[in-house]
């Protein structure tokens, strides 16, 4: 193993834009270490991992812990940062305390609505192409 005594580095000036949880951390562990110029093997061995995990982990396959996370970022030379905010209201109160007075039967049959109804959309938007 010819990188088995690399560590970590030390910091880097760089910092990566947040994302959300939709855009996925495998995306952004993907891009810190191709601009590193690092293959998935040596940040394996860096991390102490395997090169599969990483993979699996960059294609979103599995999702890794928070101490993980933290852990492959810091072996590019980068700090996990947290932060919360508020989310934005989708509704408004009374709609939603029209929506809370609903039994759970009639939630059930709204959400099942909802998602046919995006279905068809997406089916739609796909039909067009």
């Amino acid at each position: 193993m010819p990188f088995a005594t690399e560590r970590c580095p030390a910091g880097f000036a760089r910092r990566y834009t947040s994302f959300d949880m939709d855009d996925g951390f495998g995306r952004l562990l993907r891009r810190a270490r191709k601009d590193q110029g690092l293959s998935q093997q040596r940040l394996a061995v860096r991390a102490g991992t395997s090169q599969a995990y990483i993979s699996a982990v960059e294609r979103g396959r599995v999702s890794a812990r928070l101490e993980q996370a933290d852990r492959l970022l810091r072996c590019l030379g980068q700090e996990l940062q947290l932060s919360t905010r508020p989310m934005p209201m989708r509704s408004d109160p009374d709609t939603l305390a029209r929506l809370e007075a609903l039994l759970p039967q009639e939630r059930i049959e709204r959400c099942a609505e909802a998602y046919n109804f995006q279905a068809m959309l997406r089916e739609r938007a796909g039909d067009d192409d």
